[in-house]
């Protein structure tokens, strides 16, 4: 007599048995798909590693990293007007966001650089917090500011050189509400 056979070895070679021969070393449908699934779902994920990845990091840290810049208007209580910082130090090439505030409780200001708008390369200018577009706004053209503002402007500095920002009001400029922009290597 021969060895004893379990129940599941009797099913296993029942199962053989009823199985057509040309789908004897073949997995079941059911695992095929799983197995089809997850080949694809590795694909789908190298391509979009190398669509997406790898162009990003030979960017380099530049492209993810922006420096932060703050500058405050006001008029106090005497009526002196005042832009701060007084100068700002940028490195061309590199990507900022200046963050432009006023604090001035009744005065709208429209900052100005015209020269420096034509050494950047602005990616966007919007409201914060709110973060909506401002169409039209240029360093050319001017920022306007209303009482209690905040706008953001991206850009990347793309030439050396000094340059001014101002208030569009010339009284204002004189006032003190001037910053003046150092770009260099």
């Amino acid at each position: 007599m021969g060895p004893a056979v379990g129940c599941f070895d009797s099913a296993a070679s029942a199962a053989r048995a009823e199985t057509p021969p040309d789908m004897d070393n073949r997995a079941p449908p059911i695992y095929e798909e799983k197995a089809m699934n997850a080949h694809f779902k590795i694909a789908v994920t190298a391509l979009c590693w190398l669509l997406l990845g790898l162009p990003a990091a030979q960017a380099g840290e530049k492209f993810f990293y922006t420096t932060n810049l703050h500058v405050e208007l006001d008029t106090s209580e005497d009526g002196v007007l005042r832009a701060l910082p007084k100068d700002l130090k940028l490195k061309a090439g590199e990507y900022y966001r200046l963050e432009l505030v006023n604090f001035s409780p009744e005065q709208r200001h429209v900052m100005m650089a015209p020269e420096f708008g034509d050494a950047i390369l602005m990616t966007g200018i919007r409201t914060y917090p709110q973060r909506v577009a401002i169409p039209g706004a240029s360093f050319g053209k001017g920022i306007n500011l209303a009482p209690g503002a905040r706008v953001e402007i991206y850009f990347q500095t793309t030439k050396e050189g000094r340059y001014k920002l101002f208030c569009e009001d010339r009284g204002h400029t004189l006032g003190g509400m001037e910053v003046a922009i150092d770009v260099r290597r």
